[in-house]
């Protein structure tokens, strides 16, 4: 995605990711190769009856897991399941990449201490899309600096929530998000 890109529509999204969808259902891909192939955290398929869950610290783990094992997983607060009837409007093609970047008096907890406080937050307080989004950890980051790279359209609100939350990992100096670009 580049910030002088043209907004993809609905349409040609669909052309382009449909035949992806095709090949993730004819093959029955398991969910760590159907997001190498480019399928959407929050368009993962899991297949023989099992649920999909999204684990809170990584980067970008969805899970396909035996409907008896999502509840102990949930409680236990190694992450959530999608709920089903969750708004996503047509917003494929219209997101943004977002770098946030976050400052240490000394040496950063693991970046995994960090997404996992951000996905918590997002599922207490934000827009459920949001908590699907892609979370990466950037090349940039230093034994003092953490930055993630972070998709989707924050609110003044969600920003602020997004900041607060961070602000309580014990030594966190400066934090700052910027916009990279929309498509």
């Amino acid at each position: 995605m580049t910030a002088n890109a043209e907004p993809m529509s609905q349409e040609d999204f669909m052309k382009m990711y449909q035949p992806k969808i095709d090949k993730v259902k004819a093959e029955k891909l398991n969910p760590r190769k159907q997001l190498d192939l480019g399928i959407l955290m929050l368009d993962v398929f899991c297949f023989d009856g099992k649920i999909r869950i999204l684990k809170f610290s990584d980067q970008n783990l969805v899970a396909c897991v035996n409907p008896e094992s999502v509840q102990k997983l949930v409680m236990r607060g190694w992450g959530i399941t999608k709920n089903e009837g969750m708004f996503t409007g047509s917003s494929h093609g219209t997101e943004c990449d977002n770098t946030l970047t976050i400052s240490f008096k000394e040496k950063a907890p693991p970046a995994s201490t960090i997404i996992y406080k951000i996905r918590k937050a997002m599922m207490l307080e934000f827009a459920e899309i949001l908590l699907w989004q892609p979370i990466s950890v950037g090349k940039e980051s230093t034994d003092t600096n953490i930055v993630l790279g972070i998709t989707g359209v924050y609110n003044l609100s969600e920003e602020a929530k997004l900041k607060d939350t961070i602000k309580t990992i014990p030594g966190v100096m400066d934090i700052e998000l910027t916009q990279k670009g929309c498509v």
